[in-house]
């Protein structure tokens, strides 16, 4: 290392390197600044796009169970093919027509159609029904009629199958109730995959087919215990 004995040699020392080395220190630092305001603009860019698809997504699902609502909904998907409202939006619209098309077949009460099995694979209307556990009633619609062509014909498919693997299942005692579109959520709020807790909200255990982690009735109620034990192993309360 070089040494200097006078304050003047270090000036000079100063000079020379900067004279050499100045420019790149300067171009150096003006291209990191540069690259640092640009990722942020770019950040704050993407940000406020999110946002204004967030909250286009939210005024297109505005009034959907109208029928200029669900044009509205149906319009906001087609115009954002990129985005993943999109996907969301189309699936909520999807959803809706088709309740809209059951609750008219059904009278436009709180009755809903229903069809034998055998006929509804047949593609004819029920003439009777055994009796239903469906309190407000059941009307006989066929269902192939009122369903989206590809759901239809997939159900048809699958409990065809099912009939030949499981003696008793394809019979004409049993009553298809249509639909049960309201199920499982089409989020999933995160957690951690050991606590079970979010990985951001102490003390929050998302939790069941509300948060995303189960799609029935026996899912929801096991997920429901898991997140009780884990709780009461986070207080010290279970091993």
């Amino acid at each position: 290392m070089e040494r200097f004995e006078t304050e003047e040699q270090q000036v000079e020392a100063i000079k020379g390197f900067w004279k050499e080395n100045g420019t790149a220190i300067i171009v150096g630092v003006l291209i990191g600044l540069s690259g640092l305001f640009g990722w942020q603009l770019y950040s704050d860019k993407v940000i406020e796009t999110k946002e204004t698809q967030s909250m286009a997504f939210q005024s297109a699902l505005e009034g959907i169970d109208s029928e200029d609502g669900l044009s509205k909904a149906t319009a906001f998907a087609e115009e954002n093919p990129d985005s993943g409202y999109a996907v969301l939006t189309s699936l909520i619209a999807a959803q809706k027509s088709v309740e809209k098309s059951c609750w008219e077949a059904a009278g436009r009460t709180q009755r809903v159609p229903a069809q034998r099995l055998l006929d509804f694979i047949e593609g004819k209307l029920s003439k009777d029904f055994p009796k239903t556990s469906y309190h407000p009633g059941i009307a006989s619609v066929d269902l192939n009629e009122v369903l989206p062509l590809m759901l239809s014909k997939r159900l048809k498919k699958a409990f065809v199958a099912f009939g030949k693997k499981m003696k008793g299942y394809a019979t004409n005692e049993a009553v298809i109730h249509a639909p049960e579109s309201r199920t499982s959520a089409p989020v999933l709020i995160p957690r951690n995959d050991t606590t079970l807790s979010h990985e951001d909200v102490a003390g929050l255990y998302p939790c069941g087919e509300g948060a995303g982690y189960a799609g029935g009735i026996m899912s929801a109620a096991i997920d429901g215990i898991n997140c009780v034990d884990a709780v009461l192993k986070k207080h010290g309360v279970l091993d």
